[in-house]
């Protein structure tokens, strides 16, 4: 990249940066009153009268519950690992086959259910209202308690029942399907009075982080709300969130995985999230009064999406669950490189030359932007001379000195702004394809070659013992600070040697920023370099 580019990049990635911690306006908070321990019995005809968002049940962790009768269901199909407990009909465990916790072949299959007390297991489903008996800690009877899709099975189900001692009866039916994350959820309740009961209904996630924060990337829950992706950053929330409206999904999420209940066909629904306690939250969809008739049952139905952000599997759904993978400002950028991307690998099988490639084409994309800012730089760099005896003679009277400055561009034609177009153009691609290295699974564990076996964690090269506040050694980034040192040196100046001391310094700069970048990013930066470094010498030995 040239001069200008680099310092504008540098720039905004600062000012990014100021603006996403310091001042981005945090989400628009509804306050909301605590949450109950207890659900109160709440009048069926007060209903109408006032239309409050319903609370569901927080689980206590101090809450005294009796599992010992509830026995594991083990679901197992070519993409999950499942098991679920008679307790609450919940979900005890979820691994994903195709992913592992590391990139140690031997690491553990990919965890979703991080929260280990009974009392935390998502898919508990309450009654806000408390018009129902409370099922999140009743022991259902399941009908199965293994479930092994082999590959001529397609789909399978798994009951779940319990019925109270006031008669009220609750079935919970799963159905798993073998090559899908979908899971389909019917939740049937039959109401044994003689009187029609309105209820609102809650189905609950509770989730702790996938991994590790690493202070970068999003990780909390979120909801798609009348065609709007609402997030909230876990860390950051201290009440209650509260949504309303066309409901198509809630989740938790991060950059990789997401745990999602898509209701059917809602036309109006709520959606809560909470912080329970440290990094637990609580993210509820509601369905707002339910009619349950008297002697007769009413039937839920939901749809359960736990797996990768992968579009191949989210799109072809047709939940929208798609709209979980946000690449941001750029996102219409960052999705045809990322769909670029997967074209190369499916050829070459390598996500790092699929970069290389990616990074070549995006070159040849802007070569004649970046030609023609070159060459104008070039021409500057002639007028120098010229320049400066004006910026002398005329050192005070500005006017006098600006309107010779222009009288000069004018004689040789030369624009000073000439540089700037390919500048700007660059800046969004350079994002887009940063988004898409820092937030794309397909990159997750994706090696390229020689010590770099996980072009989404840093670079480091093993020596044996640990750096200090590295550990290994980041060569490819120091490279990348190499390259860049070089393609500065044969870059033109402007004249201006304050200007051209801190040009030098940003190679500087840029090896220390990187230094814990995603080393898929770190070579794209590389790459990049390495090109415009043979693109100036090209225009440099053509001026000669």
């Amino acid at each position: 990249m040239d001069r200008k580019t680099v310092f504008a990049v540098v720039l905004s990635i600062l000012t990014l940066v100021i603006y996403q911690y310091f001042f981005a306006e945090q989400p628009k908070t509804q306050k909301t009153p605590p949450a109950k321990s207890e659900a109160q019995p709440v009048p069926a005809q007060s209903q109408s009268a006032v239309q409050p968002v319903p609370v569901p049940l927080k689980p206590l962790e101090s809450a005294v519950v009796d599992i010992s009768s509830a026995k594991d269901i083990v679901v197992s199909t070519n993409r999950y690992e499942a098991t679920f407990t008679e307790f609450g009909g919940r979900l005890k465990s979820f691994k994903l086959k195709k992913y592992r916790e590391s990139l140690d072949e031997k690491s553990p299959l990919k965890e979703l259910i991080k929260v280990d007390q009974p009392v935390y297991l998502p898919l508990g489903m309450s009654f806000p209202g408390g018009l129902l008996p409370q099922v999140q800690d009743a022991v259902f009877k399941a009908d199965r308690y293994v479930i092994d899709l082999d590959p001529r099975k397609n789909q399978a189900a798994l009951s779940l029942a319990y019925v109270s001692p006031e008669g009220w009866q609750f079935i919970r039916k799963y159905i798993f399907y073998n090559d899908t994350y979908k899971i389909d959820l019917e939740v049937m309740v039959f109401n044994p009075t003689t009187q029609p009961v309105r209820e609102d209904v809650s189905l609950d996630l509770i989730n702790r982080p996938y991994d590790k924060d690493n202070g970068y990337t999003f990780n909390g829950p979120a909801a798609y709300v009348n065609d709007t992706l609402e997030e909230i950053e876990a860390k950051k929330m201290k009440e209650d969130r509260v949504l309303n409206g066309k409901v198509s999904w809630v989740a938790y999420e991060d950059r990789y995985f997401i745990s999602a209940i898509v209701p059917r066909v809602v036309e109006s629904g709520h959606v809560r999230m909470s912080k329970i306690k440290g990094d637990v939250t609580l993210t509820s969809f509601i369905y707002p009064s339910v009619v349950i008739p008297a002697q007769k049952q009413t039937t839920l139905n939901y749809q359960l999406y736990l797996g990768p952000k992968d579009l191949s599997s989210l799109k072809p759904l047709g939940l929208k669950l798609e709209k979980s993978v946000d690449f941001g400002w750029f996102d219409i950028i960052a999705k045809p490189l990322l769909l670029t991307l997967n074209i190369f690998n499916r050829f070459i099988h390598n996500y790092g030359v699929a970069i290389i490639l990616v990074t070549v084409l995006i070159k040849i994309l802007f070569w004649p932007l970046t030609h023609k800012s070159y060459h104008s730089m070039k021409e500057m760099q002639k007028l120098q001379p010229k320049m400066a005896k004006i910026r002398e003679k005329y050192k005070n009277d500005k006017q006098k000195m600006n309107d010779e400055l222009m009288g000069l561009y004018k004689t040789y034609k030369i624009n000073p702004l000439g540089g700037c177009l390919p500048m700007f153009l660059q800046i969004p691609v350079f994002f887009a394809l940063y988004k898409v290295l820092l937030n794309a699974i397909e990159v997750r564990h994706a090696p390229f070659a020689l010590w770099i076996n996980d072009l989404s964690a840093p670079d480091r090269l093993p020596v044996g013992f640990d750096i200090p506040y590295v550990g290994g050694l980041p060569v490819l980034t120091i490279f990348m600070g190499a390259s860049m040192f070089i393609q500065q040196k044969m870059t033109p100046t402007a004249g201006d040697p304050v200007q051209a001391k801190i040009m030098l310094l940003l190679p500087v700069i840029f090896t220390f920023l990187f230094v814990n970048f995603p080393a898929g990013l770190v070579l794209y930066w590389l790459v990049n370099n390495i090109l415009s470094i043979g693109q100036q010498y090209y225009i440099n030995k053509k001026a000669a």
